[in-house]
């Protein structure tokens, strides 16, 4: 395995022995290979990710009648590592986790609340590098360690309303839109032609993983792949950073990016925006509308003059991880490999149009391709994706720079320039801890 991050700590397990004074001798405790029996686990609370959970459950539980897993939706809450963190703190934190995102690992690791794989299952590192591919799946270790399987991804793309081009005079099939200066030119044509409201709308909240659906997918694209922390140092404040929020502030100014978007609205949802920034999630949650019927999606731009044939973009993957108060771990991480099979991928593809990150799902002759042709698209850019940095007190890191991001984009009370810097400031001592 290609491991190039710098170790962060580990939470290990070692197997004891327990003496039994009644028969003089002594019994070995079960370790972590060893312990088997029911468990538990949340699965994702979007609607089709839940059938297919429940799909793979039965079937487990058919085959395992000593080692059952019951399971629940994750609780609803914008933030799912804050539901982890008070299940651990109430200890009724489940032994698995789905759709946990990786920003907020590291303080699981800390706390030694997740059980490394890497030290603790001789087949964890084999299992993740062969289905996830090695050079991909060392962005989701922690040090040379995985705490968590890699498990779906959502690469970020712009997807469009092809109706709403076509009215705005754009090709509809063809939009040929690759830098700023056309992105640009494009979102004014769609405003000044009343043919949406607005040409893009962006995450208004001010929680901390907003930024990975707008800026995030721009600096990656910009720099060819790089993350935004580089050997423990932010890259917030650098050349591509600052132009790639100079992009979004421009747009906001001019109107073609709402301020605020109102309560219990979706303007691309709704018809009266022309583009998203996201994954192919929201192809499927347009499935049935009635007011988005024509889908496509083009990579996000890059900037002006630049010479890259491949663009980049955020992941948006999702992971899998095994707690360390579960009881029956070896149970558990039978189950995880078995959920994450090329058989039960191909079902979470086919339920939820959202691509497990196993190697080679583009190449698939499947019935989602051929029905909804955008989502291959999604999936042929899966291959160049990165993924939040795991570092310590990531999601603090984030929300220093979400702060500093809606000063200059939405407010523009203050330059790009200063407020990325200004994030970066911030950052550097979390990211020393």
């Amino acid at each position: 395995m290609n491991k190039r991050f710098l170790s962060g700590g580990a939470a290990i397990l070692v197997a004891t022995l327990a003496l039994t004074s009644c028969s003089g001798g002594a019994e070995p405790t079960p370790s972590a290979e060893q312990s088997r029996g029911d468990f538990t686990l949340w699965y994702s609370n979007v609607p089709e990710e839940k059938v297919w959970a429940e799909q793979v459950m039965k079937a487990w539980n058919a085959d395992h009648p000593d080692e059952q897993v019951t399971g629940e939706a994750l609780p609803q809450t914008s933030d799912s590592n804050a539901a982890v963190q008070a299940a651990i703190v109430a200890g009724n934190v489940p032994c698995l986790v789905y759709n946990m995102d990786g920003a907020g690992i590291q303080q699981f690791v800390a706390t030694g609340g997740v059980v490394n794989l890497s030290e603790t299952f001789d087949d964890a590192d084999a299992f993740i590098d062969e289905r996830t591919g090695s050079d991909r799946a060392t962005g989701y270790a922690f040090g040379d360690q995985f705490y968590s399987v890699p498990w779906k991804s959502n690469p970020d793309m712009v997807l469009y309303n092809k109706d709403v081009f076509a009215k705005a005079g754009l090709d509809p099939d063809n939009p040929g839109i690759t830098n700023y200066s056309e992105f640009a030119a494009a979102a004014k044509k769609i405003v000044d032609s009343g043919a949406a409201d607005y040409a893009l709308t962006l995450g208004t909240g001010g929680e901390y993983f907003w930024n990975w659906w707008d800026w995030y997918p721009l600096y990656i694209a910009a720099t060819g792949g790089q993350q935004a922390v580089v050997d423990g140092t932010p890259k917030f404040g650098s050349a591509e950073g600052v132009a790639a929020g100079e992009l979004l502030r421009g747009l906001v100014e001019d109107g073609s990016i709402p301020k605020q978007i109102p309560p219990n609205t979706w303007p691309f949802g709704e018809g009266n925006a022309a583009m998203f920034i996201t994954g192919s999630y929201t192809v499927s949650a347009l499935r049935n509308s009635e007011k988005v019927t024509d889908l496509g999606a083009f990579p996000v731009p890059l900037p002006d003059g630049s010479s890259q044939s491949d663009v980049w973009t955020f992941a948006d993957a999702k992971v899998v991880s095994l707690f360390s108060n579960c009881d029956n771990k070896a149970s558990a991480w039978d189950f995880l490999k078995f959920s994450m099979s090329e058989e039960n991928d191909v079902a979470l593809l086919e339920a939820a149009w959202q691509i497990p990150l196993r190697k080679g799902m583009a190449d698939l002759d499947n019935a989602v391709f051929q029905e909804q042709p955008v989502v291959k698209t999604f999936a042929e850019q899966a291959d160049r994706t990165t993924d939040v940095p795991v570092t310590p007190n990531g999601v603090a890191v984030w929300q220093a720079f979400r702060d500093n991001f809606i000063k200059a984009v939405f407010n523009q009370s203050v330059s790009v320039a200063d407020a990325f810097t200004a994030a970066d400031e911030a950052a550097k001592p979390l990211l020393a801890e």
